[in-house]
């Protein structure tokens, strides 16, 4: 087992820091977009809804190893990484579809414009058995210029919140008859996943600012 390698325990130490900063990454991020919007074109209370996640980085194909294990296509929030078999699931109510694209659910006990955020269901376990390294991303949230967090556990200890991508041409719109809020973005990696993840694998496998995927917030309105 590896679990106690320097290699681990120094993107663990990265991961930690990322925890710290997360909320600073959030605000200093997202402070010149909220302020132009108006109060009224964040809805107060939501019903439900869901965040569709679509990967832009892919295998043409599947691979699969001599032990049997199987690189999956899909490719979010950590892209496949070549020689790394990984097994990639869904924690309910999350799920991937055909398309490999992350559904999360919107709690329907989220009120954006009182804190910000739509609180998202579900979860993703990432594991690569070859390297003893086992990622959780859970209790997602995202705020409301598309900007997603998630809490991250790496072999089993929390590394706290982090930010893990960032929205870049974020449209914001209400469906005509104004019981939908509909967020549309392009999602980069942040400096900062790119930093703790290239460190747990010891090779650059994220860059900074690389669009990751494309994603969707439909939210089911109260009181628009």
């Amino acid at each position: 087992m590896q679990f106690y390698n320097v290699r681990l325990l120094g993107s663990l130490a990265a991961f930690a820091l990322l925890g710290v900063n997360a909320g600073q990454a959030q605000s200093s991020g997202s402070m010149p977009i909220q302020q132009a919007q108006s109060s009224r074109s964040i809805p107060q209370n939501v019903s439900g809804g869901f965040a569709e996640f679509t990967p832009t980085i892919s295998l043409s194909s599947l691979q699969t190893t001599a032990n049997g294990l199987t690189h999956s296509t899909a490719a979010f929030p950590l892209p496949p990484i070549a020689g790394h078999p990984v097994a990639i699931l869904p924690i309910s109510p999350g799920f991937f579809n055909q398309q490999q694209s992350l559904f999360l659910s919107i709690d329907p006990q989220s009120q954006p414009a009182k804190t910000g955020n739509f609180a998202l269901l579900g979860g993703v376990s990432v594991s690569y058995p070859q390297d003893g390294i086992f990622i959780e991303f859970t209790q997602f949230r995202e705020d409301t210029i598309g900007n997603l967090f998630a809490l991250v556990t790496v072999n089993g200890k929390s590394m706290g919140e982090v930010h893990l991508v960032s929205a870049i041409g974020a449209h914001f719109s209400p469906s005509p008859d104004r019981t939908q809020f509909i967020i549309t973005a392009k999602l980069q990696v942040s400096a900062a996943l790119a930093q703790a993840v290239n460190t747990l694998f010891n090779t650059t496998v994220l860059t900074p600012n690389e669009q990751i995927a494309t994603e969707d917030l439909v939210a089911d309105v109260l009181n628009f």
